[in-house]
């Protein structure tokens, strides 16, 4: 039995991250699966990942948040801006919300 184990990937792509975050989000692939991307995400990006896919209201501390429909892209975006990782091919994203008190930028 072979179990995956989350690490810091530090030539992680753009499309890459996208990729991880569509699988998250449209609950792909097994419980196993879904687990271990999820812990990829919070490896590489100090910024709690997994609020800002599942319980956006408590990531944006913003209770009118909470069905806010957010694209894997602009995700991303939210993950890097607040992590302050910024991956070198990502494009401009312009995030329709302000981030977290908090956060950094």
């Amino acid at each position: 039995m072979a179990f995956n184990q989350e690490k810091y990937v530090a030539d992680l792509t753009w499309d890459e991250l996208v990729q991880i975050i569509s699988f998250v989000c449209n609950a792909e692939g097994k419980e196993s699966e879904q687990s271990y991307a999820l812990g990829l995400l919070e490896k590489n990006f100090d910024a709690n990942p997994s609020d800002l896919i599942y319980w956006p209201n408590e990531w944006f501390q913003d209770e009118d948040m909470l069905h806010v429909d957010l694209t894997p892209e602009e995700i991303a975006g939210y993950l890097m801006a607040r992590s302050g990782r910024i991956l070198s091919d990502a494009p401009q994203i312009d995030l329709r919300y302000p981030l977290p008190p908090g956060a950094a930028s």
